[in-house]
């Protein structure tokens, strides 16, 4: 008798609750409905928070730039910029994840022009602080490209539909310009 009392008892409590999770789904499903917004308003905070300290961060290294500024380039075709702000109008995270790789091509670039890299292979942040240390990158690029790849790091984590095309495009802008200051360092 105590057996068939312990199955009723492991039986009927998840029956219960599948029961009532079904009697009120309506409910529950606004409630996860209502924690998944408030979770995408502290993600969107967090996104603008670093594109407002990537905004600062070029300003400061805009400043120490002076007078050696440039024309921005990119790798590949002259359309290569319309690409990436077509594919910022479709995914903003595919965005920003391929722009990206401009600054990368060009950590790579001064890696393989500046640096003796027989040793093997070197992590971009390495290569950043190796022309600051070596004086051709102004102090305030490490900050700069820091809050870049934060951000792209922390791109591959949102949702679509949390990133937009403007938050793309500034990336976009300040990653080109990113690009631009490393290839002009070893220039």
């Amino acid at each position: 008798m105590e057996a068939l009392v312990e199955l009723v008892q492991v039986i009927v409590w998840p029956a219960a609750l599948v029961w009532l999770g079904y009697l009120f789904r309506n409910e529950i499903r606004e409630m996860s409905k209502r924690f998944a917004w408030g979770a995408e308003r502290s993600t969107r905070g967090r996104l603008e928070e670093g594109l407002d300290r990537a905004d600062e961060a070029w300003e400061t290294v805009k400043g120490q730039l002076g007078n050696r500024r440039a024309e921005p380039s990119i790798s590949g075709s002259p359309i290569r910029y319309e690409v990436l702000q077509r594919l910022a109008q479709t995914s903003a995270r595919a965005a920003i994840l391929e722009t990206w790789t401009e600054v990368e091509a060009a950590i790579t670039d001064a890696a393989g022009q500046y640096f003796d890299l027989h040793r093997g292979p070197m992590a971009s942040r390495r290569v950043v602080e190796r022309l600051i240390e070596d004086e051709r990158l102004p102090r305030e690029a490490l900050p700069f490209y820091q809050a870049l790849r934060d951000l792209r790091n922390a791109a591959t984590h949102y949702p679509d539909r949390v990133l937009t095309q403007e938050d793309a495009e500034r990336f976009l802008d300040h990653t080109l310009e990113l690009a631009r200051i490393v290839r002009m360092a070893t220039s």
